[in-house]
C-alpha cells in the first residue's frame, strides 16, 4: 500500500515536471534546439526500456533468494546484471554513434540554424551518455522491487523529478533565453 501511494505521488510530480519543463525548455532553446531536445528525449525513452529484461529478471532472482537469505548469491546476481547492462549499454550507444556518423543529421532532425546544426553532434553525444545512465539506474528499481521496498524508490525519483525541474527553472531563469 505504501508503495503504491508512493507511486502516485511521484508519477504526479514527474507528470507534472515534464509539463513544466516544456514551455521552459522550449523558451530557452528556441523552436529548432527544442526540436533535437524532444527527438533526443524520445529516443531516451525507447532506449531505457531496450535492456532486453535484465535488470526485470534481476528483481525475480533477487526475490527467490532473499527467501533462503542467501546475500553472496544476490550479490553476484547484481553484479552479473550491472556489468551485462554496461557492456548493452556500450554496444547499443557505439551503435548509434557509428549509425548518427553516417547519416545527414539535418535531415533527420530537419534544422537550418547553423548554431542548432552544430550542437548536435553534443547533444547526440550526451543523450548516449544518459542512455548508459537509464540503463545503470534502472537496477536500484529492481532492487527495491525485490525487496519490497519500492517506495523508497519512488521517493528517490521524486526528490529527482523536483530538483530535475529546479535546476532548469534555475538555467532558464539565469542565462537568459537563446536564439535559435
Amino acid at each position: 500500500m505504501l508503495t503504491e501511494g508512493a507511486t502516485l505521488v511521484s508519477r504526479g510530480i514527474t507528470s507534472g515536471a515534464g509539463l513544466i519543463s516544456i514551455p521552459l525548455t522550449v523558451q530557452y532553446l528556441g523552436t529548432e534546439r527544442f526540436a533535437i531536445w524532444l527527438i533526443l528525449s524520445s529516443f531516451l525513452s525507447w532506449a531505457s526500456i531496450a535492456d532486453l529484461g535484465l535488470a526485470s529478471s534481476l528483481t525475480n532472482i533477487l526475490a527467490s533468494v532473499d527467501s533462503k537469505n542467501d546475500k553472496k548469491v544476490a550479490q553476484y546476481a547484481i553484479l552479473d546484471t550491472f556489468y551485462s547492462l554496461l557492456i548493452l549499454s556500450f554496444t547499443t550507444g557505439g551503435v548509434c554513434l557509428a549509425a548518427f556518423s553516417l547519416i545527414s543529421r539535418q535531415r533527420v532532425v530537419n534544422v537550418t540554424a547553423f548554431s542548432a546544426v552544430m550542437d548536435i553532434p553534443s547533444a547526440v553525444i550526451v543523450a548516449m551518455l544518459l542512455i548508459i545512465l537509464c540503463f545503470l539506474l534502472s537496477i536500484p528499481r529492481q532492487i527495491y522491487g525485490a525487496y519490497q521496498e519500492g517506495y523508497s524508490y519512488q521517493a528517490w525519483s521524486t526528490l529527482g523529478s523536483i530538483l530535475g525541474i529546479s535546476g532548469l527553472w534555475i538555467a532558464v531563469n539565469n542565462y537568459g533565453m537563446q536564439t535559435s
